[in-house]
């Protein structure tokens, strides 16, 4: 199965680059083809023309924009690294294709950003009518040129087949949840000792998953746990009652805290 690629923008907003270099896919589009909308302003970037405009003033040896990726599975993102992303949308034929300019742009834009984890797939954005062809043509270069073999022609679409949005993804959470909620639930009695400890290994789990960035199953042990809590019928000044509100504070600071 193809590992699946999700935005991971934290990876872009966090380089020396963003404060005077942030951009978005949108709004790079627009700059150089107005009037047709091809990507969303939700796709941070860095404005590689721009860097290059403050070095020199030529903007034709660089990259157009560098985005933040990261592999997707079992509901954790991971290995978030920067992609490297040129624009050609207004390419109308491959017969004007120059592979050393290209590799050019490739090659500078990685070392301006040498410090980075850089994605090894290489994205050139063609029209849905070109793409194929320019695809193509890569595999031609690709018998000759190792190099090449890592460049990728996509249309606006397909690219974003290639990668996500993270809210995008339907996951499934890893976790039994109606197993947590029975066993918690019957752990109260008669030994609410060992509920208190089956308490705690949840809140770990859930720091775990959290710490991995995959919140989603965190929050959903979270809620399953906090259920069962709610849930629970107990009498007034009760041991059980005073358990079950330390647990209950417990999970609401984790609540207000994000975790």
């Amino acid at each position: 199965m193809a590992e699946q690629l999700v935005f991971d923008e934290t990876v872009v907003t966090s380089h020396h680059l963003y404060e005077k270099f942030s951009s978005n896919l949108d709004s790079l589009c627009q700059r150089d083809y107005r009037g047709k909308k091809y990507f969303n302003k939700e796709i941070k970037c860095l404005d590689m023309d721009s860097v290059e405009r403050a070095r020199s003033e030529t903007t034709d040896c660089t990259m157009d924009a560098v985005v933040g990726i990261a592999s997707y599975e079992n509901n954790t993102i991971r290995n978030s690294k920067l992609a490297l992303v040129e624009l050609r949308l207004n390419y109308t034929s491959t017969n004007n294709f120059d592979c050393s300019n290209m590799s050019r742009k490739v090659s500078h834009t990685r070392d301006l950003l040498s410090e980075s984890a850089i994605h090894n797939v290489f994205y050139f954005v063609y029209t849905e009518q070109l793409y194929q062809r320019a695809e193509n043509v890569f595999g031609r270069w690709a018998r000759t040129s190792r190099e090449c073999g890592f460049w990728k022609a996509v249309s606006p679409v397909t690219f974003l087949n290639d990668v996500k949005f993270r809210q995008d993804i339907n996951d499934s959470p890893l976790t039994d949840l109606n197993t947590l909620k029975t066993e918690f639930h019957n752990s109260f009695f008669p030994d609410i000792n060992k509920a208190i400890g089956i308490f705690y290994y949840w809140v770990n789990v859930i720091d775990r998953f959290r710490n991995k960035n995959n919140h989603n199953e965190a929050n959903a042990i979270l809620q399953t746990v906090n259920e069962v809590i709610r849930n629970i019928d107990c009498e007034e000044e009760s041991e059980m009652m005073m358990v079950t509100n330390m647990m209950a504070e417990e999970i609401e600071r984790k609540i207000k805290n994000n975790f």
